[in-house]
C-alpha cells in the first residue's frame, strides 16, 4: 500500500496501525505521531511487514503520553530525518527486526534492541549514532557516522563505507 503522508489525529484514546503479514506500507513524505493525551499512546505494529518513510516526527514528551514503534520481525526505513520528543517516544524491536536510518536522529527517544536486531546507519548525511546496546550495527552511506556516547555491540559491526569520528578524531575511513 501507498500513501503521501501519514499523519495520526489528535490522540485521546488511544490509537494505533498494524502492518501485518509481509505486507508494505510506503508513505512518500511523513509519518507524524503527535503528542497523546494523558494516559494515551500513539503506536505502530510493524509485525513481519514493512513500514518506508522520507521522514518520521515522534511528539510524546513525558511516560504517561507515549509514541511507541514496535517491531517484531519486520523493517521500518526512514530514508530521512527523525525528531522525537522526550521519555515518551520509544522504538522496541523485539525479534529480529530491522531499523534503517537514512538521516538524522534527533531528540532522547528510548530505542530498545532485542537480540537480533539489526539498526543501519544508511545516510549520505553526517549521522550521529544513538547511545545504546545493539545487536547488529552496520553503517553504509557517504556521510561521517559521529560517536558522541558509548555504545555497545554484541554480535556483528559491519562498516561499509563512511568516515568515523569520536570527540573529533577520526576512527576509521
Amino acid at each position: 500500500a501507498e500513501c503521501a503522508a501519514l499523519t495520526f489525529a489528535y490522540i485521546n484514546p488511544s490509537s494505533s496501525i498494524t502492518i501485518s503479514g509481509t505486507n508494505t506500507l510506503t508513505v512518500s513524505n511523513y509519518v507524524y505521531m503527535p503528542r497523546p493525551s494523558n494516559g494515551d499512546v500513539c503506536s505502530i505494529n510493524i509485525n513481519a511487514g514493512t513500514l518506508i518513510c522520507a521522514s518520521l516526527t515522534m511528539a510524546a514528551t513525558k511516560q504517561s503520553r507515549n509514541d511507541i514503534i514496535n517491531i517484531t520481525t519486520g523493517t521500518l526505513t526512514v530514508n530521512g530525518n527523525i525528531s522525537t520528543g522526550t521519555t515518551g517516544c520509544k522504538i522496541n524491536i523485539t525479534g529480529t527486526g530491522n531499523f534503517y536510518v537514512g538521516g538524522n536522529l534527533n531528540g532522547t527517544p528510548d530505542i530498545t534492541l532485542g537480540t537480533g536486531s539489526t539498526v543501519v546507519y544508511a545516510g549520505d548525511c553526517d549521522q550521529s549514532v544513538h547511545a545504546t546496546t545493539y545487536s547488529n550495527l552496520s553503517f553504509s552511506g557517504t556521510g561521517t557516522k559521529y560517536f558522541t556516547d558509548l555504545i555497545v555491540v554484541t554480535d556483528t559491526l559491519i562498516l561499509t563505507e563512511g568516515m568515523f569520528m569520536s570527540d573529533g578524531m577520526p576512527m576509521a575511513d
